[in-house]
């Protein structure tokens, strides 16, 4: 019988390549960070491994296979990850988990994830800064950055849009 000792590794694994993606995503902030908590609840054939406060994965306590879910609660059969002993052949970061050697091969997965603990950019207060022009060229060259990794320079008056692409054109910062 596998016991929740024994899935902890896993959780921890789903939760870390969960992590990594915000992150490659540029959408690690604070909700996104603890909606990617990991918890296990224990059931009499199975232990579902949830992500946030959503279901995501079940592993057969007899068995120790690891599968989707269906709904809450209920094993997809036909998605099934290997098992415990194979969760480093697996990347967790997305939706549904995929190889690792593909994941490899689109750059989502190297062999140590990097997960530095970083204090959020503080775009409100860059942008305040940006208006009032306390920033120097360095602080708004960072600010466009983060504007345009994470897409919010989209969501900004026309000003920021064409900030934005005078910096491209300048080569300091980059479309990523």
């Amino acid at each position: 019988m596998i016991t929740e000792d024994q899935i902890k590794p896993f959780a921890s694994l789903v939760e870390t390549h969960q992590l990594g993606n915000l992150k490659l995503a540029g959408v690690d902030c604070e909700a996104n960070r603890i909606n990617s908590k990991t918890s296990i609840k224990i059931g009499k054939k199975f232990a579902r491994v949830d992500v946030g406060s959503s279901g995501k994965y079940m592993v057969d306590l007899q068995t120790g296979e690891i599968f989707g879910i269906k709904a809450y609660g209920v094993v997809h059969r036909g998605h099934r990850f290997g098992t415990l002993d194979t969760i480093r052949d697996w990347y967790w970061g997305r939706y549904r988990a995929i190889s690792a050697d593909e994941a490899r091969a689109t750059g989502e997965l190297t062999e140590s994830p990097v997960l530095v603990e970083q204090a959020p950019y503080d775009v409100t207060g860059g942008i305040i800064a940006y208006e009032s022009g306390e920033l120097d060229h360095e602080q708004t060259v960072e600010l466009f950055q983060h504007l345009i990794d994470t897409r919010m320079i989209n969501h900004l008056q026309g000003s920021y849009g064409r900030t934005a692409q005078a910096l491209l054109d300048a080569g300091e910062v980059i479309a990523r």
